[in-house]
């Protein structure tokens, strides 16, 4: 496996390379091509950028035109290094805090955006959850940065609008790329950054008008609402929801459920009850603040050695490991571990509470603190698992550690807490089917708790192979939302990637998402290589779960994937991979339209070779 740690020095070659998604990926990926470029001292470059969105930065997680009430689950000071260091976005609000206040006024008055109490602007807090929006825009701001930086170095920048539809190899060394209008264009290299895929609305449901398949979308999200142009006035002509079923209790579900209690308090429509409703029913935990801990029973050494003589890790073997680890950072206090892995759904307004008393306390907690000691060893702990055990992990495990690994922040928290207290809100565990009554409309949910009200996690068994004691409740609703979050199954995926896997130059998982190499992030082809020309980072590798995604994490990838592709570059340079007659130059024309075009290049391109 190769790693990339120092950037060799190559002149006179014009290498091309594209970036595939212009979200945060997207735009990490070009600050490492940047800085490695130039670092370089690389002559001829060019960097194309395809985003359909034409918006290069936010992506679909930092849009810019998305709630203010859908926050960053990360303090500000924890967004990595784009631009300006650590601080680049507190330093970016701290520069433009009178526009930001005009754009965010609502927010900062509804309480979602921290106010300076001196001058009535945005307050710049290092520990503050600032409405994701807000890092959209930072993002989109760094880009038109990275842009001039680039341009300014002699790198060619380019953005097409449009999606990539398909992606090959040709013979001569080329990644040929096609974009959604049937253009073509040639590559050295490529990164894939695609990023969030959410799984199709439901066949039964979609033709519902009291069914969202995906809050993300304005339209769908906004026909919850009266138009605009309606004439109604008051309580009783809004648009009342009844019953509302969130299915899910995840982060997206906190963004359902945060949009809803904000358009019911701003007077856009009302309803009886919020239900968010999940297997599990565990909602994630509220962020606190960490201290170092050095792991006991989960060491690397421990963990090799298990490898050596069983040949693999088990689930069985690791989970009563993690208790003794929690344990010990708790200084060998025996707890509760059945509260931890299937609480009560009684429990659960009471554990958020704790969680919110956690945060407050300004006290380092220990079961964070063991998370993130776990990122140590977590890829080699993945990569050690039969596959049957990764498919039991994402089945079974993975909105637990989910619920630990990515908590929330203490806002939203907070907001759930008041929206329980006030019965506008609860939730349910032990979802097993939900169904609808065509005449009345209705939705009807199905949960199934043991006796002694844990929620029995069915995880697709069948009825007749459920334990003994399970007892079946329902629940019927009005309106339902999807709010499962990004799916890992990979027939869902966005183009290219349906292309990618029929031409076999990706491999799925069968438990989801794609094969990436964790030391190189190249993806691995179906015949097990890497793809040497091409790398990947973002969401879409979710199979490899513990390979963590976030934004600190994506942003140091990409400073790591643009000196490994300056690296690959010069190295094949060095060692005579690429012959004369397709030596790349950038007077190349950049969109082929036949095989007469493509031989007039190749000879251009050994004249040039041959004259310089």
């Amino acid at each position: 496996m190769s790693t990339c740690t120092s950037t060799t020095t190559m002149s006179g070659i014009s290498p091309r390379f594209a970036i595939v998604g212009g979200g945060l990926s997207g735009v990490a990926c070009l600050n490492g091509l940047i800085r490695s470029i130039t670092a370089a001292e690389m002559e001829g470059v060019s960097i194309t950028i395809f985003e359909p969105s034409d918006i290069i930065g936010p992506g679909v997680p930092y849009r810019i035109d998305q709630p203010y009430c859908w926050l960053l689950n990360h303090e500000a000071d924890h967004l990595g290094t784009l631009n300006g260091g650590d601080d680049g976005f507190l330093n970016w609000i701290l520069e433009n805090r009178e526009t930001i206040s005009q754009e965010y006024s609502e927010a900062m008055r509804r309480g979602w955006v921290p106010t300076d109490s001196s001058d009535g602007l945005i307050s710049v807090d290092a520990k503050a959850f600032y409405p994701r929006s807000l890092f959209g825009r930072f993002l989109h701001f760094c880009f038109y940065d990275l842009k001039k930086n680039a341009e300014a170095h002699g790198i060619q920048m380019e953005v097409v609008a449009q999606a990539v539809e398909a992606i090959n190899e040709q013979d001569d060394g080329y990644l040929a790329i096609r974009d959604a209008l049937g253009t073509q264009y040639l590559f050295d290299q490529a990164v894939l950054t695609s990023g969030h895929t959410y799984g199709p609305p439901s066949t039964t449901f979609s033709s519902q008008n009291t069914y969202v398949s995906n809050i993300y979308i304005d339209e769908k999200r906004n026909s919850m609402i009266l138009p605009a142009s309606s004439s109604a006035v008051g309580d009783s002509q809004r648009r009342h929801l009844g019953t509302v079923v969130v299915k899910g209790t995840g982060l997206s579900a906190n963004d359902a459920v945060m949009w809803l209690l904000e358009q019911r308090e701003l007077g856009n429509l009302t309803f009886d009850q919020i239900v968010m409703a999940s297997r599990r029913g565990q909602l994630r935990k509220t962020r606190v603040k960490t201290s170092k801990y050095k792991l006991q029973y989960l060491t690397p050494d421990i963990l090799k050695s298990r490898v050596r003589t069983h040949g693999c890790l088990s689930l069985d073997w690791l989970i009563p490991l993690v208790r003794n680890e929690i344990e010990a950072s708790y200084g060998g206090s025996l707890m509760n571990w059945h509260d931890i892995w299937n609480p009560r759904t009684s429990d659960v307004q009471r554990n958020l509470a704790q969680s919110i008393k956690e945060a407050a306390s300004e006290k380092a907690i220990p079961w964070r603190s063991v998370i993130l000691a776990l990122a140590d060893v977590r890829q080699y702990i993945f990569e050690h698992l039969t596959d049957e055990d990764k498919r039991r992990y994402f089945g079974e495990l993975c909105t637990l550690y989910h619920s630990y690994q990515a908590p929330m922040p203490t806002i939203s928290a907070k907001r759930l807490w008041e929206a329980m207290e006030n019965g506008l809100l609860k939730v349910e565990a032990g979802l097993s089917n939900i169904s609808l009554d065509k005449t009345t409309g209705k939705y009807s949910l199905t949960f199934l708790t043991g006796e002694d009200g844990r929620p029995v996690l069915v995880h697709g068994r069948d009825e007749n192979d459920l334990p003994s004691n399970a007892m079946k409740h329902q629940l019927e609703a009005d309106f339902l939302i999807e709010a499962t979050g990004q799916t890992r199954d990979v027939h869902h995926f966005q183009k290219p990637y349906p292309q990618l896997f029929d031409k076999k130059l990706l491999r799925p998982h069968n438990w989801g998402g794609i094969h990436v190499d964790p030391d190189s992030r190249q993806p691995i082809k179906a015949n097990g290589r890497r793809w040497n020309k091409v790398w990947q980072l973002g969401i879409n590798n979710q199979g490899d779960v513990l390979i963590s995604n976030n934004a600190p994490n994506n942003i140091a990838d990409g400073l790591r994937i643009g000196l490994c592709m300056v690296n690959r570059w010069n190295e094949e340079q060095k060692s005579h991979l690429i012959s004369p007659d397709i030596t790349p130059d950038i007077t190349m024309p950049r969109k082929p339209s036949n095989l007469r075009d493509v031989y007039v290049q190749k000879v251009i391109r050994a004249v040039v070779h041959i004259f310089g």
